[in-house]
Order: C-alpha cells, then sequence, then structure tokens
C-alpha cells in the first residue's frame, strides 16, 4: 500500500491513498494576542472542520496550541494550551466524541507558522493546529 505525507494549509495529514485523510480539509483555527477566546470569525471554520470530523468518524486528532513571540516561554506554553483545550470545548460542545481527539498539546512559541517578525506573522502563529492520525 502507498503512503503520503500530504500538507494542506500547514496542517500534516497521513493516509494511503484514497484514505479519508487524503481527502482532508481542516482549518487552522486563529486567535487573537493573549487571547484563547474563539473568534466569531474563526467559528465558520471550526464548523467546517466538525461537518468534516462528522463524515470522517474514524478520524481521531491531536489539537496542537500554538502562541506569537511575545511573552515568556511559561506563559506561551500555557496559553497555546488554553487555546487548544477552548477548541476541544468547543468540538465536544458540537457532539464530537471527546476520545477522538487522544491529544492536547501546547508548543507555546516553538513552532511558528511564519519565522517573520511582522504584525502578520505574529497574528499567522496565534493558533490552533488539527493533526489527523
Amino acid at each position: 500500500m502507498r503512503y503520503a505525507w500530504i500538507i494542506f494549509l500547514g496542517v500534516w495529514l497521513t493516509g494511503g491513498e484514497g484514505s479519508p485523510a487524503a481527502e482532508a480539509f481542516i482549518s487552522r483555527i486563529h486567535f487573537q494576542k493573549n487571547s484563547f477566546e474563539i473568534l466569531e470569525s474563526e467559528r465558520t471554520l471550526l464548523n467546517q472542520n466538525i461537518e468534516w470530523l462528522n463524515q470522517n468518524p474514524r478520524a481521531v486528532l491531536i489539537l496542537e496550541g500554538h502562541c506569537d513571540e511575545w511573552g515568556e516561554e511559561s506563559y506561551n506554553l500555557q496559553l497555546g494550551d488554553f487555546r487548544a483545550r477552548e477548541v476541544k470545548a468547543f468540538l465536544i460542545e458540537a457532539g464530537i466524541d471527546a476520545e477522538r481527539m487522544i491529544m492536547v498539546v501546547s508548543y507555546g512559541e516553538s513552532r511558528p507558522l511564519d519565522p517573520r517578525a511582522t504584525r502578520e506573522a505574529w497574528a499567522a502563529n496565534r493558533r490552533v493546529e488539527f493533526v489527523l492520525r
């Protein structure tokens, strides 16, 4: 069986040819500075992710919380964790089984999506990634 690593909108997916993961469209969710509140504008993306998860009931995922470079490392690790847990709570409230979210992890500022020191980069780095397993 052939396997491929696919990156789509910054989300790593793994799966064999024709697997649900290979066809996935999962969006990352962004946050305001120093906040883990889910923005109204991000709820549409979350609802699209929920729709995909409902259509693919065997898919399980890891939620990764990330931050921009501002703040102490310990603060950013905690904030990233809060962000990932807030998304997990939203998914559970929407009917996604908690056991499908096999891990919640925070990387704080250590894995920036965009390494530049600009407002746009900082905004891009404040996110939760959905990693399918």
